[in-house]
């Protein structure tokens, strides 16, 4: 009797153990699932930092180069005011020299 019950206790312990043991393995592959889900955010995630870092980049200079159109154009509009004022000055004087010949 005592071996009997020996023996059905270590059938139960033995079948408790496959149990821990089936267990621990779906855990671990969760585990192993997880971590490849984390990895593949991480490399993503990494992904877009380099993007937004070269957006930023980019950016930056687009607000340069639109800093110095800015500039050219008020230097140009400067330029064309002069020019306009020595413009309408010399038609006067041509039209005073007209009227003088005349």
């Amino acid at each position: 009797v005592v071996l009997s019950n020996t023996r059905a206790a270590v059938d139960q312990l033995t079948r408790e153990k496959a149990a821990t043991e089936k267990v621990a393995k779906q855990l671990q592959q969760q585990l192993n699932d997880v971590q490849g889900k984390l990895d593949e955010t991480n490399r993503t995630l990494n992904d877009f930092d380099a993007a937004k870092k070269k957006l930023s980049i980019e950016n930056s200079d687009l607000l340069r180069q639109l800093e110095e159109a800015e500039s050219q154009v008020s230097q140009l509009s400067k330029i064309k005011i002069s020019l306009t004022t020595q413009l309408e000055d010399t038609k006067r004087l041509a039209d005073e020299e007209s009227r003088e010949r005349a």
